[in-house]
């Protein structure tokens, strides 16, 4: 939910054009992570594997926190192939670390919530894409909203590891994570129409929203799957 300065040179794209982009490096993103998830997922499978894929998991996640600092932090200094290869890493990582929570469920039932998950994507994104609303007036509420559940989550799984309660994190998480898609989506045209200092910068800037587009849409994937999946038996 970072904010940039706006640019005075003008963007050779045309805006759907640069939405095209867009999405296209989300979709590489989402394709790396899927792969990445399906290849690790059948590691959990051999019990005798848990004790090597536990520390490469934590480490992932620790991977993960540190990229997003740097791409949320440090893009205007990075250069446009540093980007490229932290975003993909990214994806990596990611995929690596949801591997376990794959695991659990089926085949059918991942394909299916992955399903519901694009089809509540592309609607908040077009709600995102024509509202007239500054949604940017809510990216506090969106900010305290993410570190409430990052925290209840923690809090439940080492403490209280209540069912009831991981239900509630999850319907939170997913009225949530459609916000941040319309709020992000809305930042999309506002990064176009502040157009950018160079073709490098504008490269970056895309790189950044499909970031961010890749997070919720991970994001709301997992919550969907935590209430709608089928576990295996």
């Amino acid at each position: 939910m970072s904010e940039y300065k706006p640019y005075t040179q003008s963007n050779d794209l045309t805006f759907n054009e640069y939405l095209g982009k867009v999405f296209s490096i989300m979709a590489m993103g989402l394709a790396t992570t899927s792969l990445v998830a399906y290849l690790f997922s059948f590691l959990y499978q051999n019990e005798e594997m848990w004790a090597l894929i536990l520390p490469i998991v934590f480490i992932s996640c620790i991977g993960e926190i540190v990229i997003a600092l740097v791409l949320g932090r440090r893009l205007e200094r990075l250069q446009s192939k540093t980007a490229w290869i932290l975003f993909f890493v990214y994806s990596l990582l990611t995929g690596i670390s949801i591997s376990g929570i794959v695991s659990y469920y089926t085949a059918a039932s991942i394909w299916l919530c992955f399903g519901i998950t694009t089809i509540m994507f592309i609607s908040m994104a077009l709600i995102g894409y024509r509202t007239n609303i500054d949604l940017s007036k809510y990216s506090n509420l969106f900010y305290v909203g993410l570190i409430g559940i990052i925290i209840t989550t923690i809090i439940n799984l080492l403490l209280f590891r209540s069912s009831l309660l991981e239900w509630i994190i999850n319907y939170v998480g997913v009225v949530l994570f459609l916000g941040l898609v319309a709020y992000d989506m809305q930042m999309l045209r506002r990064y176009y129409d502040s157009r950018f200092s160079n073709v490098e910068m504008s490269e970056k800037i895309m790189i950044f929203s499909a970031f961010q587009l890749y997070l919720d849409f991970i994001n709301l994937f997992i919550r969907i799957l935590r209430l709608f999946g089928r576990r295996k038996d």
